[in-house]
C-alpha cells in the first residue's frame, strides 16, 4: 500500500490498518484518516494475482477505515504507467499502489524504467508470498516439465510462451531456465498475468508461470495442464505435481510476492 510525505512515498503490498497507521508516522497517525476514499493502484490487468491480492486486502480495508477503497488497474509500461500516477499523487496518504517482486527488478533490468525503488518509493510490507505453476495448453506434445525443456532444445524457440511484462519476474526466469537447460523459447509479453494466461488457454501461447489462484479455474475445466511448481517444496494444493528442482533443475525455487 501507499502513503507519501514531503519527500517520498511509501509503497507496500499489505493492507493492514494498524500497519498503515504505523506506517505514517506520529503526524498523520495522530490525525483522521482517511478523510475520503482511497486510490488503490494494480499495476496489472484484473484477474492476475496481484489484482485479486489487492481486491481482498481493499475490502478488508474498507470495512476498518469507513472509506471506500477503490481497485484502479493501470497496466502497461511493465508496472512504469501506475509508478508514475503514484509518483505525481498528491502526498497525503490517500493514493496506494500494489507493488510486485517484478519492479525492483525492473530498477536494474530496464534502462528505460523512470523510478528508483530505492530512492523515489520504500517498502511498507509484504501481503504474500506464492510460488507459481508452471502450466501449458492441452494441446502440447508433453505432459511434464522434463519433457517441456527437451521439446525446448529438439526445437528451440518454437514453443511461446507469455508474461506480466519484458524484466518481469516470470520473463526473467524463463530466461534463467533456459540459460541453465540449453532450452530455448520465445518470450511474447502482456499486460499482465491475466493477458497472458488467457493467451495461453487459447492456444496462442503454449505455457509459462502463473500462480494458483489464476490458473486454478483454468486446471478444474481443463483448459490448462500443470506441470510443475516453483516452490522449494511440493504445494499443499497440489501434493502430486513435483517441484522444478525435482523434475531437472536442482535447487531452483522462486516465489512471487
Amino acid at each position: 500500500m501507499v502513503a507519501a510525505n514531503s519527500r517520498n512515498r511509501w509503497v507496500g503490498a499489505i493492507g493492514f490498518a494498524l500497519g498503515m497507521t504505523a506506517a505514517l508516522g506520529p503526524a498523520q497517525a495522530g490525525s483522521e484518516f482517511p478523510t475520503r476514499p482511497i486510490r488503490f493502484i494494480v499495476p496489472v490487468a484484473p484477474g492476475a494475482g496481484n489484482d485479486t491480492t489487492a481486491r481482498a486486502i481493499g475490502h478488508k480495508l474498507t470495512q476498518a477505515w469507513g472509506q471506500q477503497v477503490i481497485v484502479d488497474n493501470r497496466a502497461g509500461a511493465s508496472g512504469a504507467i501506475a509508478f508514475d500516477l503514484l509518483v505525481k499523487a498528491a502526498p497525503d496518504g490517500h493514493t496506494l499502489l500494489m507493488a510486485a517482486a517484478s519492479h525492483p527488478i525492473n530498477t536494474v533490468a530496464l534502462r528505460t524504467w523512470p523510478y528508483d525503488m530505492a530512492k523515489d518509493v520504500t517498502a511498507v510490507s509484504q501481503a504474500t508470498s506464492l510460488p507459481y505453476v508452471v502450466y501449458t495448453h492441452p494441446s502440447v506434445p508433453f505432459t511434464t516439465f522434463k519433457d517441456l525443456l527437451a521439446y525446448g532444445r529438439k526445437y528451440p524457440g518454437k514453443l511461446n510462451y507469455g508474461t506480466p511484462g519484458t524484466a518481469s519476474l516470470q520473463h526473467l526466469n524463463w530466461e534463467m531456465i533456459g540459460h541453465t537447460t540449453g532450452a530455448k523459447f520465445t518470450h511474447v509479453p502482456y499486460k499482465g498475468g491475466a493477458p497472458a494466461i488467457q493467451a495461453t488457454i487459447a492456444g496462442e501461447m503454449q505455457f509459462g508461470f502463473i500462480t494458483l489462484i489464476s490458473l486454478r479455474p483454468h486446471l478444474a475445466s481443463g483448459r490448462a495442464r500443470a506441470l510443475a511448481v516453483t516452490s522449494r517444496t511440493r504445494m499443499p494444493a497440489l501434493p502430486d505435481l513435483p517441484t522444478i528442482a525435482e523434475a531437472g533443475i536442482p535447487g531452483f525455487e522462486v516465489n512471487q510476492w
